[in-house]
């Protein structure tokens, strides 16, 4: 009985090594820095004032409906149904908003959670005329997990149109990662930059995913990456602009910002707001939230909502107008934000 038991002991020991081995092999494993493709489609250069918009899609299947298994709720993939239906009307809001450039978080390739839609093809049929690049911060063949719904096979990141000609498409990777084994099954944070010609100098549009559900240190070794990138290129006399789902409070949003019967989640965290010299500028409509809980299906009132997205602008960059869309988290947990800016 004992050799018996010792032999299955062995064999589960086994099973389990040859399981992380292999997702330790097959890991994801992006460069610190890389050039992108750009789909070309227009030889425009950038002109002294534009607007930009940035969402994250969630992949279309966190709406209203998903309570999300990471955040504390129960579901993890929604059903087709859903999925499409959130999809198609995210594509009819994003050929509406008229932006000249375009950020977006959380867009699928070929992925089991959003049935093997190809969305970044999909939106280039909005965008006939952009020159686009995608950069990926979440690919795995399989993730197994949870046991009852898996995520299964994964292709997502970032992606950037613009009607403006790109002299440069580059992949950042931010710092600082979960331990092994949990980074195996984690997103692999990064930046997606589009450098533009203007005058003697370049405009600098990034678009940013920072971490989500660490304590703070990874959100605070990326918002350190962050500060240095962005005050070297303004150093060298470019215009710099940084926007997408920072995945932390803006400063002077409180907790209570927003009515809720819910209250504040633990994964909340405040950007620093002596991060930046006080010319720099974080910009965000305040009287919209542009997050949700995602633990419980989305009630107005009793979710606990705020703002994590918005935009971090340099001095020699005016802020015309900003404005966030109120969706009520209809097709995804975060609202799209849109800037109007001129360069100094």
């Amino acid at each position: 009985m004992f050799k018996w038991i010792l032999r299955i002991l062995i064999f589960i020991f086994v099973l389990i090594a040859i399981f992380f081995g292999y997702y330790t092999f097959i890991d994801f494993k992006p460069s610190d820095y890389q050039i992108l493709k750009v789909e070309e489609k227009n030889k425009t250069y950038i002109e002294d004032e534009f607007t930009i918009v940035s969402w994250n899609i969630g992949y279309a299947g966190m709406g209203k409906n998903m309570d999300y298994f990471m955040d504390g709720g129960t579901r993890n993939n929604p059903n087709e149904e859903e999925s499409l239906n959130n999809f198609e009307n995210i594509k009819k809001i994003l050929g509406s908003m008229n932006g000249d450039i375009i950020l977006l978080q959380e867009v699928d390739i070929d992925s089991k959670r959003s049935f093997y839609i190809n969305q970044y093809d999909e939106i280039k049929e909005i965008f006939k005329d952009y020159n686009s690049s995608m950069c990926f911060n979440y690919v795995n063949p399989y993730i197994p997990f949870p046991f009852n719904d898996p995520i299964g096979k994964v292709n997502a990141g970032l992606v950037e149109f613009s009607k403006y000609k790109p002299i440069l498409s580059a992949r950042y990777k931010l710092p600082g990662e979960y331990k092994w084994p949990l980074k195996l099954f984690h997103l692999d944070r990064c930046m997606l930059e589009m450098r533009f010609a203007f005058k003697d100098r370049e405009v600098i549009v990034i678009n940013t995913h920072n971490s989500a559900f660490d304590k703070g240190n990874l959100r605070k070794e990326q918002m350190e990456f962050i500060k240095n990138k962005a005050l070297k290129e303004y150093e060298n006399g470019n215009w710099v602009i940084i926007g997408g789902d920072w995945n932390m409070k803006f400063p002077e949003i409180t907790d209570d910002f927003f009515e809720s019967t819910q209250g504040v989640q633990s994964w909340v965290k405040t950007i620093d707001e002596n991060l930046m010299p006080e010319d720099w500028k974080w910009v965000y409509d305040s009287k919209v939230p542009t997050s949700r809980s995602a633990d419980i299906v989305y009630e107005k009132g009793v979710n606990y909502t705020t703002i994590l997205d918005g935009f971090l602008v340099s001095p020699n960059v005016e802020v015309l107008n900003i404005s966030a869309d109120d969706l009520q988290f209809e097709f995804t947990d975060h609202n799209p934000v849109k800037i109007k800016l001129k360069l100094k």
